[in-house]
């Protein structure tokens, strides 16, 4: 077979971490994995940028839906009912049910964790999917464009979760 190709203008894709912000993002596929410890498993759930110039880079999040740790379980529930009402599936069966559905995920970008010799690399940078919204419509997608903070205690778009008390109490009127 003869192939006849030029890689002149070849630019390798780049597998560095995205910066802190807001990003248009679809889960795509993901798949129930044991873990270090067992009887452990987590969902290992692969996301999709979908737009900006980001667009087509993956980023990874796991879901600790059977862990021993009962934090670990409740941050999974929390970020997995973040992604349902940000796609607007109240009720699943199934991961899949939740693929292909763009929302807007809350990246955070982990720096680099040195050696004890302050030299040498021992993990790279990587990213971090903290909450998850509804998908901002006309909203700017360049990096750092759609980056908003939220208040401490609270998380984007569940509309189930009960304010901060600290907020509660701020909004009942003074008689």
């Amino acid at each position: 077979m003869q192939i006849n190709r030029d890689a002149t203008n070849y630019t390798p894709p780049s597998f560095d971490a995205l910066p802190s912000g807001w990003y248009p993002v679809q889960m795509i596929e993901g798949l129930e994995t044991p873990s270090s410890t067992k009887p452990n498993t987590y969902y290992a759930a692969v996301f999709e940028v979908v737009d900006g110039p980001f667009k087509g880079r993956k980023l990874f999040s796991n879901f600790n839906f059977n862990n021993t740790n009962e934090k670990a379980v409740e941050i999974a529930y929390d970020h997995l009912d973040q992604i349902m009402s940000a796609v607007g599936v109240l009720k699943i069966n199934v991961m899949d049910q939740l693929f292909n559905k763009p929302l807007m995920a809350k990246v955070k970008l982990v720096p680099a964790v040195m050696e004890d010799d302050d030299e040498s690399v021992k993990y790279d940078p990587k990213n971090e999917l903290k909450a998850y919204k509804p998908l901002e419509t006309g909203a700017t997608l360049a990096p750092g464009a759609a980056t908003e903070s939220l208040p401490d205690g609270f998380t984007a778009s569940v509309a189930s979760k009960p304010k901060p008390a600290a907020a509660a109490a701020a909004a009942v009127p003074k008689a």
